[in-house]
């Protein structure tokens, strides 16, 4: 029981993680740091933000389902 709860938490940071890093680069203003002139760099940025962004919260929902709709402990386990 208490393993269910640990990992329901730590899911629902990650999600909530995940869901807060898709605004950093606005919030921080991590393109006023690149030369306007390096749009490769500032897509490479871009991109890596959001799959980084997107992992988490996948990671954190496929967790949560591994946990409650597959109560199967193997499965969890291998997660």
């Amino acid at each position: 029981m208490l393993t269910k709860i640990l990992t329901t938490f730590g899911s629902i940071i990650t999600i909530g993680f995940g869901i807060w890093h898709f605004t950093v680069p606005s919030a921080f203003k991590w393109y006023s740091y690149i030369i306007p002139p390096a749009t490769e760099l500032v897509l490479a940025v871009r991109a890596v933000n959001l799959l980084f962004s997107l992992c988490l919260v996948l990671f954190g929902a496929a967790n949560l389902i591994f946990l409650y709709a597959l109560p199967n402990q193997q499965a969890l386990a291998v997660m």
